[in-house]
């Protein structure tokens, strides 16, 4: 009886594996990272699909960094390219209170859970509003975890966590808000990669230029981005979105 039971038990616990979790038996992890990786750069249904894919993927190993802060970094950008301020409250806080603090607890010495948590405390900023986040404390939450990020890869994502930092000192409120800070690190994070075309530096850019009345390097900034070829890295509605936002903010400029 023993002997029948130790045979047919692998057989058991298999075919309960395949039934819980019916991609493993079809494609790798790697195949299903793929496939989120590929919705999320085609923005496709607002990034839920590549969430999906990537919950996919925790389904076979719940303890997989890379699709946790993938998660965190697709929450983010629903937030990132609305104006929908309950949606940034919403999945920011999902970011980095679930997927994003999970990631840096699997790697605490690995970059990306530390920025794409970071970043989703940013968007939940945004979605509460400033002042009463920095009552909360999360402002200083952000500047631990994005100079965190500065500290051990200021190239990830083309400097992107260096900017990040700039965009830290642009959103404070008066009379913390240091605008001249937010263009030096705007700067040095022009230096990595292919930061020098990603639309997003330069609009950030521009804003902190029309808060210093400079307005004609604030137009400089917003016609560049009409300039930039695509980056296949980058996804495609982000770089449709900062193009938008330059005309609105072209059009106010005398």
């Amino acid at each position: 009886m023993s002997w029948i039971f130790q045979r047919i038990l692998p057989n058991i616990v298999a075919l309960s594996v395949v039934a819980v979790y019916p991609l493993s038996a079809q494609d790798s992890l790697q195949e299903i990272l793929d496939r989120g990786d590929r919705s999320f750069l085609t923005c496709e249904d607002e990034f839920h699909r590549s969430i999906e894919e990537y919950k996919n993927v925790l389904k076979i190993d719940p303890n997989h960094y890379e699709a946790h802060w993938k998660i965190a970094r697709s929450l983010f950008y629903i937030g990132y390219l609305s104006d929908d301020r309950e949606k940034q409250k919403k999945y920011g806080e999902e970011g980095y209170k679930v997927y994003g603090t999970r990631a840096v607890e699997l790697e605490p010495n690995r970059v990306e859970g530390h920025l794409y948590r970071t970043v989703s405390v940013g968007m939940y900023i945004r979605g509460i509003g400033v002042v009463k986040a920095v009552l909360q404390g999360l402002d200083r939450e952000y500047y631990r975890g994005i100079t965190k990020a500065v500290e051990i890869d200021p190239s990830i994502d083309d400097g992107y966590a260096v900017v990040s930092l700039g965009r830290y000192y642009y959103e404070l409120p008066w009379p913390l808000r240091n605008i001249d800070k937010s263009l030096e690190y705007y700067q040095q994070g022009l230096q990595y990669d292919f930061s020098p075309y990603r639309a997003a530096t330069r609009f950030l850019m521009a804003e902190s230029y029309l808060k210093k009345g400079e307005k004609g390097k604030a137009r400089e900034q917003l016609e560049f981005i009409f300039t930039i070829p695509s980056d296949p890295n980058v996804p495609d509605c982000e770089e449709e979105y900062y193009r938008g936002r330059a005309r609105e903010l072209l059009s106010g400029i005398d």
